[in-house]
């Protein structure tokens, strides 16, 4: 969450400037504004939030056009494939057609567009010439929510979304240099892969997930002794055979396609189901026996790819800025101003702030401040700091935290 104070705001339908005592906002979503009263002049160096633009119809690159369609119809010179417009972008090289293209998505930049929706002709040759230009302009692009092939503007790389319990398959046999799964993912498939690191993230929460032996609360199974003779479903057939097997339990066990929690009720005896806070479980009436596998998400690499050595420097280069991607997730930056004699006593009244960075500001006796916290203590922090003197707090998120 980025915070910022004692700002101005442009505000409402005509953009009337107001002052502002904290204005919150993350990503594209505004949290909180708290307006003060409006604001007469704005002084030079204030600091000014006015809104984004949108243009939500935009011809990339047509300014290339000269303006010889002047007296022609709309259809002559537009509507028809065989028309002027199209003739006419047709003669363009690929570098002539994206410098244009660059030129047009710069001038939105300038000019406060955030974002824009683009009709583009000229096919697929078009969308790649437009998605050129965003990358050399920094304008976001993204891919469908249905593309299992990701763009990536890591020309060294190749990306695909595979479900989780084939990565490790895939990465052993050499298909994939490296992948994400599960840790249960690899114990179930039995895969012979180098693990490169661990990374804790899920959906949900930032708990490691847990395979559990579950079954009904009025169940008189207590223990996995009781499952002589009975039935087993789960998704993990080969890691609940295992933990049988450990335990000397010979009990039947079948694949589950889904919707696992309902069988344990009328189909089965008992179930193993993946958890992170057993939330499900409970509201499907279900009871934790055991635990037989906690998981985490892990890096994994084809071991023959982990011996080529620029392959591996890859492989590292990504978990390194995953590592700090995932370090950033629970820590804000925080920046402010303090005059220097009362730096002492924002470093003695704040032990946080042991090591923060401290720069001389130009105006004389004064320094600006700066360090990462983590989020959850900043709510508290704040207040904590105006009272120690410090002016012009801003709070940032941040994208990456490397050691």
């Amino acid at each position: 969450m980025l915070q910022l104070t004692n700002c101005i705001v442009l505000y409402g339908p005509d953009l009337e400037p107001h002052w502002c005592d904290r204005f919150q906002f993350k990503g594209d979503t505004i949290h909180q504004i708290e307006l003060g009263a409006p604001c007469e002049a704005i002084d030079h160096g204030a600091l000014v939030v006015i809104p984004g633009l949108y243009n939500s119809h935009t011809h990339m690159g047509d300014s290339c056009l000269p303006d010889g369609a002047t007296g022609m119809t709309l259809e002559e010179g537009f509507f028809r494939p065989d028309g002027y417009k199209y003739r006419e972008l047709a003669k363009q090289s690929p570098e002539e057609h994206l410098s244009h293209m660059v030129a047009h998505l710069n001038y939105m930049s300038r000019t406060g567009t955030v974002g824009h929706v683009d009709f583009r002709e000229q096919g697929v040759y078009g969308s790649q010439l437009l998605r050129q230009a965003s990358i050399e302009t920094g304008f976001h692009v993204s891919v469908s929510s249905r593309s299992y092939v990701p763009y990536v503007d890591d020309p060294e790389l190749e990306i695909r979304l595979i479900r989780a319990q084939e990565i490790s398959r895939y990465v052993e046999h050499g298909y994939l240099d490296c992948g994400i799964t599960g840790y249960d993912w690899i114990q179930e498939n039995g895969s012979k892969v180098h693990e490169v690191g661990e990374f804790l993230f899920s959906k949900a929460t930032r708990q490691a997930a847990r395979w559990v032996l579950a079954v009904p609360e009025t169940s008189p199974i207590k223990s996995v002794k009781d499952l002589n003779g009975k039935r087993i479903a789960t998704e993990v057939v080969n890691l609940t055979r295992k933990y049988l097997r450990k335990n000397k339990v010979k009990a039947a066990v079948e694949f589950s396609w889904g919707a696992t929690e309902v069988k344990a009720h009328e189909l089965v005896d008992a179930i193993v189901e993946i958890t992170e806070t057993g939330s499900s479980l409970r509201a499907n009436k279900l009871r934790i026996v055991d635990t037989l596998l906690v998981s985490t998400p892990r890096l994994i690499a084809n071991t023959q790819a982990w011996q080529d050595s620029w392959k591996r420097g890859k492989i590292e280069t990504m978990a390194l800025l995953l590592r700090g991607a995932l370090e950033a997730e629970a820590k804000v930056g925080l920046k402010m101003n303090v005059a220097r004699k009362n730096l002492d006593h924002l470093l003695k009244t704040l032990p946080a702030l042991r090591n923060p960075t401290i720069s001389n500001l130009s105006l004389e006796g004064w320094v600006a401040v700066e360090t990462i916290i983590d989020e959850h203590v900043v709510r508290e922090m704040i207040p904590a700091l105006k009272a120690a003197g410090a002016e012009g707090i801003i709070e940032y998120p941040l994208n990456k935290v490397v050691y």
